[in-house]
């Protein structure tokens, strides 16, 4: 990031490190340039603080403040809180009662956490990541600007323009333009990395 270039708070979306591996480091990477506020649970903080990144707030259950501050005294500031429960969508809903309108989420999701953030598209902007590629969350239009060979994974109920068959329930473009999809209900998308 260039000197000249400031991000406030939540002028970017937040990116929440949900379920992290070894071989996410070089894609959280990529994420990471536009120095957006870097939200995780105390598992993925450890995971994060050992990579030498920088967290900005923790979520974590009562009692696993105390074993989170010592890790934290070369990173602040940074702000811990604590839950006597929590899952993705209390964070997500902690955040936007602070302000935030737009995340990025890192990790693979269950399919009920997909379907909780599908409720959630009329309040949010939503992408997830994997080193596999992204996700959409979309309320019930969606359009983007892709490559040739760009593949997508999307449920039968959308309707697309731009894409022809592929493999089951994948779709690819066979040229370089804009690729459109809309449904009647919000809908999630996965776009592949391009190889």
């Amino acid at each position: 990031m260039s000197s000249h270039h400031i991000v406030r708070d939540y002028q970017e979306p937040s990116l929440i490190c949900w379920k992290l591996t070894e071989d996410d480091l070089p894609r959280l990477g990529e994420l990471l340039e536009w120095s957006p506020v870097v939200v995780c649970h105390a598992n993925t903080a450890k995971q994060l603080i050992s990579w030498g990144i920088k967290v900005d707030r923790i979520f974590c259950l009562e009692g696993e403040e105390e074993e989170l501050k010592p890790l934290l005294d070369s990173f602040q500031p940074s702000t811990i809180h604590d839950f006597e429960s929590f899952g993705l969508i209390d964070i997500l809903e902690f955040l936007g009662e602070d302000g935030q309108k737009a995340f990025n989420i890192y990790g693979t999701l269950s399919e009920s956490e997909q379907e909780q953030l599908l409720q959630l598209t009329h309040k949010w902007d939503i992408v997830s990541y994997t080193k596999d590629g992204k996700g959409m969350f979309c309320q019930d239009t969606f359009e983007k600007w892709v490559q040739r060979d760009s593949i997508f994974e999307l449920p039968l109920n959308v309707q697309m323009e731009g894409l022809k068959p592929f493999e089951e329930h994948k779709f690819k473009t066979d040229k370089d333009g804009f690729v459109k999809f809309s449904a009647q209900n919000p809908f999630y998308i996965f776009q592949f990395e391009c190889e």
